[in-house]
């Protein structure tokens, strides 16, 4: 099971080294690129690192409470004002270059170009129950090169699993095809004050055993039971709720069968957006707890680990073969089973990428997440292609209390990590899938006031694609960032006097990533050493010390504050370490 860094988006910065923030522009990204010089040429330019702080300027080892206040802020306001407050908070979080955007995430697939109905949410999962396929066909066929662990919620936080989780469980609400958050189980929600909330959930609502009802019940235990997992990423998503961390749990209860209550620690603008993540469907407890007995002896998620569970989302698992396949069919007792198209939908899992490419080439799989970068453009070119676009950035952290900015004003601090984001080949790490990123917030998310945040790519904080489009231009740029901090240069790259190294720590399915940085700061004459995390590492020490993490940012919901809200002084999955 892959580890992921617990991490639950106005002025460009083109060929000039004018101060980033001032307003919402960028060069025009190139249609082609060039490869970056081998040799860079002389540092032709000097600037001081005062000059390229911008107005929102923070120093991120002194003073960073005034982002916290913000972040305090937009959860008492609303409307424009609101929105306002997320502008101003990623204004200063990119100021200080501590957090450097790489790529906004997407899941790419494969889709038959007979078979429709599917969509996915902002996470990139794949709803299937209103999935159409030809007349012919008995199932919808889906090839898989990762087979989940255990379906249980809790454990399932890639967009792969997630698949499973959304068309398993069904809470409160859900996404519809058109990328709106609509009502599911839920009859009515209600709140006179935003914090003291009232569900009334549809009536007859029935597990898939079909004898077994789902009631209010169902999801305090399931609630409370995510709240306190030891997966971070799931339970922080409780962390509003009254009670979260303390002995007596969240706040929720039950008054009858239909009817749920609980209660926030402060208001939530995205609450409806935040109650149809998989993480706050119900889950049995008699099916949570069917090994309880085994102790540490069983592993985590166990119950999930088989077929026959049940479920309360469109699907049921019927079948499950352990690295072979997996057989999930219609649940008969889903609260909208008229809506579901597909009787059975048989998952085929494979050793890698290339067989389970090779299963949908063949018209043996209708649908893939496994696409060969050798591929894409013919898959493209045949319409088979799709892009789901995620709310989602991966991104670069430095720890701001690292060493190696030992000695530095925080203003050369920042010149340094300005100039480590200059050389970032951005359009590279794109070449599988996903858009270059130059902001925290990615493009196309909702503003929480009926807009959109950043309508487009050209709205941001730095042009992505500078290093392609002009090597030698944006290499003396970062040649005179350097400069700026007390670094010396001999034939373009750091002088023997002025060494520069450092240390990054990543979770594996960033490994790639944090090569390719490691290439593009050399460079400069920068030495970057790579540690990749295993499952017997002290993950949380080995980040804490590192200069450089990656990882990645993904809310999962239409909104930028869960995004912004990971940099506070607070949240102990930032691996910048801002203070106040």
């Amino acid at each position: 099971m892959k580890r992921l860094i617990p991490i639950i988006l106005i002025a460009a910065l083109a060929l000039s080294l004018a101060a980033c923030g001032a307003g919402p522009s960028a060069n025009q990204a190139a249609e082609t690129s060039a490869a970056p010089e081998a040799t860079p040429a002389p540092t032709e330019m000097a600037v001081s690192a005062e000059d390229v702080l911008s107005d929102a300027f923070t120093d991120p080892l002194g003073g960073w409470g005034s982002y916290d206040s913000l972040i305090s802020q937009m959860t008492q306001a609303s409307g424009s004002s609101r929105t306002q407050l997320m502008h101003d908070a990623e204004d200063i979080l990119m100021s200080n270059w501590c957090v450097l955007p790489l790529y906004y995430e997407s899941e790419d697939y494969l889709l038959k170009t007979s078979v429709g109905g599917i969509y996915t949410d902002h996470a990139g999962a794949w709803d299937l129950h209103k999935a159409t396929i030809s007349e012919n066909a008995d199932s919808l066929r889906v090839a898989l090169a990762v087979e989940p662990d255990s379906l249980d919620p809790i454990y399932n936080t890639t967009a792969a699993d997630r698949t499973f989780t959304v068309n398993l469980f069904t809470g409160l609400y859900t996404v519809n095809e058109d990328g709106d958050t609509v009502p599911a189980v839920a009859d009515s929600i209600t709140t006179e004050d935003g914090l003291n909330y009232t569900v009334t959930l549809k009536s007859g609502l029935l597990w898939s055993s079909g004898w077994s009802p789902l009631t209010a019940n169902d999801f305090v235990y399931s609630w409370k039971r995510m709240a306190t997992a030891e997966n971070t990423a799931v339970s922080e998503l409780f962390s509003i709720f009254e009670g979260f961390g303390t002995e007596e749990g969240i706040t929720v209860s039950a008054s009858d069968s239909i009817t749920l209550n609980f209660t926030l620690n402060q208001p939530c603008p995205y609450i409806e957006e935040l109650l149809s993540q998989p993480a706050f469907a119900p889950v049995m407890q008699s099916e949570a707890e069917k090994y309880a007995w085994y102790g540490d002896q069983m592993e985590p998620g166990a119950w999930a680990g088989e077929s026959g569970f049940q479920s309360c989302g469109p699907f049921m698992v019927t079948a499950w073969e352990e690295g072979k396949s997996m057989t999930l069919e219609k649940n008969p007792y889903w609260y909208d089973a008229e809506s579901i198209t597909v009787e059975k939908i048989v998952v085929t899992f494979t050793k890698d990428e290339e067989t389970a490419f090779t299963l949908f080439k063949n018209g043996r799989a209708d649908i893939t997440n496994c696409i060969p970068a050798s591929e894409r453009d013919a898959m493209k070119s045949e319409s088979k292609l799709h892009s789901a676009v995620c709310t989602g950035t991966c991104y670069a952290a430095f720890n701001a209390s690292a060493g190696l900015f030992e000695g530095k004003t925080a203003a050369e601090a920042a010149a340094m990590r300005q100039a480590l984001s200059l050389v970032i080949d951005r359009e590279y790490l794109c070449s599988t899938g996903g858009t270059p990123a130059n902001a925290f917030i990615p493009t196309g998310m909702s503003d929480g006031n009926g807009g959109v945040f950043r309508a487009a790519d050209a709205e941001g904080y730095f042009d992505p694609y500078a290093l392609n489009n002009s090597s030698a231009d944006t290499l003396r740029q970062a040649r005179a960032l350097l400069a700026a901090a007390g670094y010396e240069f001999e034939n373009g790259r750091l002088s023997a006097s002025t060494p520069l190294e450092i240390s990054c720590v990543v979770d594996e399915a960033l490994a790639d990533e944090a090569a390719s940085l490691q290439q593009d700061f050399t460079m400069l004459g920068i030495t970057m050493t790579v540690r990749v995390l295993t499952d017997e590492d002290n993950a949380e020490a080995l980040l804490a010390k590192a200069d450089l993490t990656l990882g990645s940012a993904s809310a999962a919901i239409d909104d930028p504050q869960p995004m912004l809200q990971l940099w506070t002084t607070s949240n102990s999955g930032s691996t910048a370490h801002f203070k106040g």
